[in-house]
């Protein structure tokens, strides 16, 4: 995968690198799929995104609980950004790979979406939709794409997070100070 295309993210080629033979790839990740969902996990780890995602969850306002997570997901992001540019390239141009990328994207959303539904408990369907579209909002503000085009203009994670939860509040309706 060093080159960064999706011929090098092959069964043959991580068997190759790993010194092991292809099936030993096939038995311990069940093919490409399976082989990504556990780079992904690994990235997760060290990204810290599952002590981070909680912490949204437990804070006191819905203010607080966006910011959390805007966090939790540009430390998520910056935490391997070139090979998460490169997974994502990867998955683009291959659909078995894609499914995956859009498995991790729906769960970002999902997040978001919980956060809003428990701020909204009660609420009418009205509000329920609104709810729902600034979570799609907030989703579009904290992918990998928004994040590595910010970094990319030479900006530190701790700007991407402030400029992010401000939008990310903002598109929220709530106080940006």
């Amino acid at each position: 995968m060093e080159a960064g295309g999706s011929a090098e993210f092959s069964i043959d080629a991580v068997a190759r690198e790993a010194g092991v033979t292809r099936m030993t790839v096939y038995y311990q990740f069940g093919g490409k799929p399976g082989l990504l969902e556990a780079i992904y996990d690994d990235i997760a780890v060290r990204g810290e995104i599952g002590e981070r995602l909680p912490l949204a969850f437990q804070q006191p306002t819905l203010e607080a609980s966006i910011d959390a997570l805007v966090a939790a997901f540009a430390y998520f992001w910056a935490s391997e950004r070139s090979i998460i540019r490169r997974i994502r390239h990867i998955g683009a141009l291959d659909p078995e790979l894609a499914q995956s990328h859009g498995s991790r994207d729906q769960r970002r959303l999902e997040a978001l979406s919980a956060v809003f539904t428990r701020w909204s408990t009660g609420r009418s369907q009205r509000a329920t939709a609104r709810a729902k579209r600034k979570a799609e909002l907030i989703y579009a503000l904290t992918s990998f794409e928004v994040y590595d085009v910010l970094a990319s203009q030479g900006r530190s994670e701790a700007e991407i997070t402030k400029d992010l939860q401000h939008l990310a509040r903002a598109a929220a309706g709530l106080s940006t100070g």
